[in-house]
């Protein structure tokens, strides 16, 4: 048995229906829904999506996305101790959103418009980083190193800034909405003036 998502609309004009069933095949899905309408016909569009199997391809492509993840990061760690089968980290327009970084050091790579929107990326080493215009909403970037990096438009509404180094870090037009940071990091960050 798999839990199963339909939706449809009975008439153009009617509101969009939306729910679960259980249901062991699509077509046994579909048997339940036409029962449960009382129509010998489901409406013209309707839709049925298998949530397990759909959960099942995400966590799959998920693994895909952490495992060339882990291959850029290996060669930019050599690359960063100067070995000549390093290469310097380029995810540039990728997406790793969700993923756990935690303590990665992505010193130097090149990130722009890179999406990390909701990464664990607590003590991770961006220093010079280049994450000009980066997806960083609600990113844990506590006691990360962000000295020197490139954050030019980029998006760091609700991320968590807490003991982060942003010495020299570019911030022109970041969004900060919503982001844990303290007014003193953020005033050293933008080497504010006391007046």
């Amino acid at each position: 048995m798999a839990k199963w998502a339909y939706e449809f609309q009975a008439a153009p004009r009617e509101p969009i229906e939306r729910g679960e069933l259980d249901a062991g095949s699509e077509e046994e899905a579909r048997r339940k829904l036409r029962v449960l309408l009382a129509t010998p016909r489901l409406p013209p569009g309707t839709k049925l999506v298998n949530l397990g199997a759909e959960k099942a391809a995400a966590a799959s492509q998920r693994s895909a996305k952490l495992r060339t993840l882990l291959r850029v990061i290996a060669a930019h760690h050599a690359w960063l101790k100067g070995k000549p089968e390093g290469g310097r980290a380029n995810l540039s327009r990728l997406s790793f959103a969700g993923l756990n970084l935690h303590d990665a050091d992505l010193s130097n790579a090149e990130m722009r418009e890179v999406d990390l929107s909701g990464c664990d990326l607590q003590r991770a080493n961006l220093r010079r980083a280049n994450l000009a215009g980066a997806n960083l909403q609600d990113a844990n970037l506590a006691k990360a190193d962000l000295s020197e990096a490139d954050l030019s438009d980029a998006d760091l509404r609700n991320a968590d800034l807490r003991g982060t180094d942003l010495n020299g870090a570019d911030l022109w037009r970041a969004n900060l909405i919503g982001a844990c940071i303290s007014p003193e990091a953020l005033h050293k960050a933008l080497q504010c003036r006391k007046k």
